[in-house]
């Protein structure tokens, strides 16, 4: 003959709320002592499995970070060299046109100076032409009258 076995209700999981249901998994004694169960994110319960697989992706987090520093300390150097190469390059041609830009005023001086020389001379030489050309008349009484023609 069967014994029958009497299973409080409380200690009974079943999928759905029926007490009919054949699937019930029995809460064991065990489950019910250890509430917290495995740690969250963990694999396993034990504790010092926790701490090992803890301390395997603290490795493999920093090993990343210091790869991702690496590549960005690579790409600051890069650009670091880029930009003293381009600030050289720039002072070279501001130099280069600054030299450029002394000899057009030396030559532009000189220029104007044969301009203004050719100008004076010119002048002069009219001036002097017209002084010859100029007639003093005198009046009939007093002083001498000068025209220019």
């Amino acid at each position: 003959m069967d014994a029958v076995v009497d299973i409080p209700r409380s200690t009974i999981k079943t999928k759905t709320e029926s007490p009919t249901v054949l699937n019930a998994e029995i809460v064991t004694a065990a489950d019910k002592k250890n509430k917290r169960g495995r740690p969250k994110g963990a694999r396993t319960t034990r504790l010092s499995e926790v701490r090992q697989q803890a301390a395997e992706e603290k490795k493999k987090i920093r090993a990343e970070l210091s790869a991702k520093i690496t590549a960005l300390q690579a790409d600051l150097q890069a650009l670091q060299q880029r930009y003293e190469q381009d600030t050289h390059q720039l002072s070279d041609e501001l130099e280069l046109l600054r030299r450029r830009e002394s000899s057009y005023q030396q030559v532009l001086s000189v220029r104007l100076n044969e301009v203004a020389e050719h100008l004076q001379s010119t002048l002069i030489k009219w001036g002097t032409a017209e002084l010859k050309e100029a007639q003093i008349d005198k009046r009939g009484r007093g002083r001498p009258r000068k025209t220019l023609k």
